[in-house]
C-alpha cells in the first residue's frame, strides 16, 4: 500500500512540474525593453487575441506581415510597432500585393515605409 501511494504521489509530483514547464511566464516578468512603450495591456492584449505574435516579441523572433497586423489591430502605435519591429530585427521583403494588403487593412503609410526601407 505505501509503494502505491509512493507512485501515486511522485506521479502527482512530475504532472505538475510538467505543466509548470509548458506555461509561459507572467506578463509582468517578461523582459521587453522600455523603450518600446508597451503597457500591460498591450501586452495582455496581444497575448490574448493573437497569442503567436506576442511568443514572437517576447523571444525577440522576427515578425512577418500577419504579425505587424494583428499588432495593428491591437491598437499598438506606430511608434511601438516600428520599436518592436527594430528589437526583433525583423525585416520584410514587401511585394505589390502585401503592401495593399497592409493598406486595405488600415496599416498606417508610415510603419508601411519603415518595413520597406528596411528591406
Amino acid at each position: 500500500m505505501k509503494i502505491i501511494i509512493a507512485l501515486l504521489a511522485s506521479s502527482i509530483f512530475i504532472t505538475n512540474c510538467q505543466k509548470k514547464e509548458n506555461e509561459s511566464p507572467p506578463i509582468s516578468t517578461i523582459q521587453i525593453p522600455n523603450s518600446l512603450h508597451l503597457t500591460q495591456n498591450d501586452l495582455i492584449l496581444i497575448k490574448n487575441q493573437y497569442p503567436e505574435t506576442f511568443k514572437k516579441i517576447r523571444e525577440g523572433l522576427a515578425l512577418n506581415i500577419k504579425d505587424v497586423m494583428a499588432m495593428h489591430q491591437s491598437g499598438f502605435e506606430t511608434n511601438a510597432m516600428i520599436g518592436i519591429i527594430k528589437f526583433t530585427n525583423s525585416q520584410f521583403n514587401l511585394n505589390t500585393k502585401e503592401i495593399i494588403e497592409l493598406q486595405n487593412n488600415g496599416v498606417p503609410f508610415a510603419l508601411i515605409n519603415f518595413m520597406i526601407q528596411i528591406q
